[in-house]
């Protein structure tokens, strides 16, 4: 009778995640993607919910599904989709993720990565920020020790404090917006506990060298957001899938 009782609760468990989650297949994954065709699976939660949790097996198998080093999210997301997302994380440390969240849209006022949201999800590589978030609030990704690659999309145009410290083996940065006034939140400490040039800069959407002036000072691309880039790429200089896949 017990055994009938568990088998019971397992079905029902079963159609309930599967009414609050969806999986995409490779080709609709593909027309979602428009810079990373590689992601076979991309999970979203229910419209009808506007965010929510993801629940960790859910999470777990996609990773799976997409070769066990990534995770492809798309669709409506807010904080306590993010929350869920390195909670899931941190329970499986010996599994390193690469995110990718490029196709949601975050349903908050506030269109930032949460401050100290992802503190000490220790496995994360790299993520592909939303091209709706405007922002990464300050300690996000403390302690985040694998995490190597970020991308930042168009819609990126304000820098916290300490937004990446403790981010201590970040290598690569990828921007895809087209803000040279940046000024690394405070004189550059955004970056902070990042050894200057050690980090790579790729810049989608500027052809070469450019420079502005605003307020009566000057802003490069070399010293994008006040740091000192080991080397700096431009647009048709670099492949990010490449850059993704060096993680693995």
């Amino acid at each position: 009778m017990k055994i009938r009782i568990i088998i019971f609760i397992c079905i029902i468990l079963a159609i309930v995640l599967s009414c609050n989650i969806e999986y995409l297949g490779p080709d609709n994954a593909v027309e979602e993607a428009s810079k990373i065709d590689f992601f076979i699976y991309q999970i979203h939660l229910s419209a009808s919910n506007n965010g929510g949790a993801f629940q960790c097996p859910i999470i777990y198998d996609a990773i799976n599904r997409s070769g066990g080093a990534r995770l492809g999210i798309r669709g409506i997301i807010n904080r306590e989709t993010i929350l869920s997302i390195a909670d899931c994380l941190r329970k499986i440390p010996d599994r390193h993720v690469f995110l990718y969240a490029e196709n949601v849209v975050i349903n908050e006022s506030d269109k930032r990565w949460p401050g100290y949201s992802f503190t000490n999800v220790k496995n994360l590589t790299g993520i592909y920020f939303p091209s709706s978030m405007d922002a990464i609030g300050t300690n996000a990704f403390y302690n985040c020790t694998a995490l190597e690659a970020i991308v930042l999309g168009t819609n990126f145009k304000l820098m916290y404090p300490r937004m990446l410290s403790g981010v201590k083996n970040l290598k690569h940065v990828v921007y895809y917006g087209s803000r040279l006034d940046f000024t690394g939140a405070v004189n550059g400490n955004a970056w902070e506990g990042i050894p200057q040039e050690q980090m790579t800069l790729y810049l989608g959407n500027f052809d070469g060298y450019q420079e502005t002036n605003v307020g009566g000072k000057i802003y490069t691309t070399t010293n994008w957001a006040r740091y000192t880039w080991k080397k700096v790429y431009y647009k048709g200089e670099f492949n990010i899938e490449d850059i993704i896949e060096v993680l693995e």
